[in-house]
């Protein structure tokens, strides 16, 4: 009776097994015929599950996509924020394109034309509309922080005030360097370059600003750091208007050249 329990059991367990084969032999040649990647599924699976740590590497399955020497690891949070950043910078550009193409008569048909292929100068130009665009947006909304900050200004608040025009100005520097075209003009790309460099100084000046400000708020009112104030602030407005000039005589000349409105880049 007993030997035939044991037979019994070694006979189910015997075709459990030869299910389990029938059962994955046939998985894996449905896999082949449908050109689907069984170590894909199987490391997908593993990963998900969180057990793909435990298995040793040489046990691990492979995947289709990863290099001989292994998959590439994910990218960090920072990566991640990064990337983002600069996809929002390339959506703000796509934007800014299309305002500039609508301003235009036959704006929008010569977008749509570049988008073809049409031709080198006709890229150069339509790259050159926007990039000159997104400088003047970027320019327009430091212009508009900073005069929404003049109301605020007061003995008590000059400092805080210089703080966020100083940090204004920064991000301002760091916006045009993140524009992500540069098959503009490169008279278009000198402008870009200047007005990058006069925010770098106007947040030095700022810097320097605070604090010779909270020198004044410490001291009683120093001289020393008044005087030092007013001479950066001097400074600061003979090379705004320096920046200014140049800008207007390039935006004239793209503006010949190119046969377009571009806009005033305000400061």
């Amino acid at each position: 009776m007993t030997h035939g329990v044991k037979h019994r059991m070694g006979g189910s367990l015997l075709q459990v097994l030869a299910c389990l084969v029938a059962i994955g032999g046939g998985c894996w040649l449905g896999a082949q015929y449908m050109g689907v990647e069984v170590g894909d599924i199987a490391y997908t699976a593993l990963d998900e599950t969180e057990l793909l740590d435990r298995i040793p590497p040489d046990w691990r399955p492979s995947r289709s996509d990863c290099p001989s020497d292994g998959c590439p690891e994910p990218p960090t949070e920072d990566e991640r924020a990064a990337a983002l950043i600069e996809e929002l910078n390339g959506l703000r550009f796509e934007a800014a394109k299309l305002r500039q193409a609508a301003s235009l008569d036959g704006g929008v048909a010569a977008l749509i034309g570049v988008a073809k292929g049409d031709s080198e100068a006709a890229i150069q130009r339509e790259q050159t509309l926007a990039y000159w665009a997104r400088l003047s947006e970027i320019a327009n909304d430091v212009a508009q922080l900073d005069a929404s900050l003049q109301p605020a200004v007061s003995r008590d608040t000059t400092g805080y005030v210089f703080d966020l025009r100083r940090r204004s100005f920064d991000y301002a520097r760091r916006a045009i360097e993140a524009i992500p075209y540069r098959k503009a003009d490169p008279q278009a790309q000198e402008a870009g370059q200047r007005l990058a460099i006069w925010y770098d100084s106007g947040a030095r000046f700022y810097t320097e600003a605070t604090e010779a400000w909270d020198a004044l708020a410490g001291s009683g009112g120093s001289r020393v750091a008044e005087q030092s104030l007013n001479r950066s602030r001097e400074q600061h407005r003979k090379e705004s208007e320096l920046v200014r000039a140049k800008l207007a005589e390039i935006n004239s000349l793209l503006s010949r050249r190119y046969a377009a409105a571009f806009t005033v880049i305000g400061l």
